[in-house]
């Protein structure tokens, strides 16, 4: 299902690509197709594109984090506890 996913979401982004939320549907996608590098660069695409997306930093750090990037797994967790202190699954990676 994740393949397909990241078919249409590619389309979906080439028909809007600097929509962060279909760059963070991508993202998902990618990431759960062990893509992490794919992940990582389309997740700092969409925070670059909106700075104040807290979901693009709790899933960019996801990716840091599976990459063993633990420094920037800690800042881009931060960032997105810092955007939206009261989201407790923010706290928990």
């Amino acid at each position: 299902h994740f393949t397909s996913a990241a078919e249409l979401l590619g389309i979906a982004r080439e028909l809007d690509p600097d929509n962060p939320e279909t760059l963070l549907m991508l993202g998902i996608s990618c990431y759960n197709l062990d893509d992490l590098s794919g992940s990582l660069a389309i997740f700092l695409r969409a925070v670059s594109l909106r700075p104040d997306f807290e979901k693009g930093y709790y899933f960019l750090g996801n990716s840091y984090a599976s990459l063993g990037k633990d420094a920037e797994a800690i800042s881009a967790y931060r960032r997105a506890i810092d955007l939206a202190p009261r989201n407790a699954k923010y706290y928990y990676r």
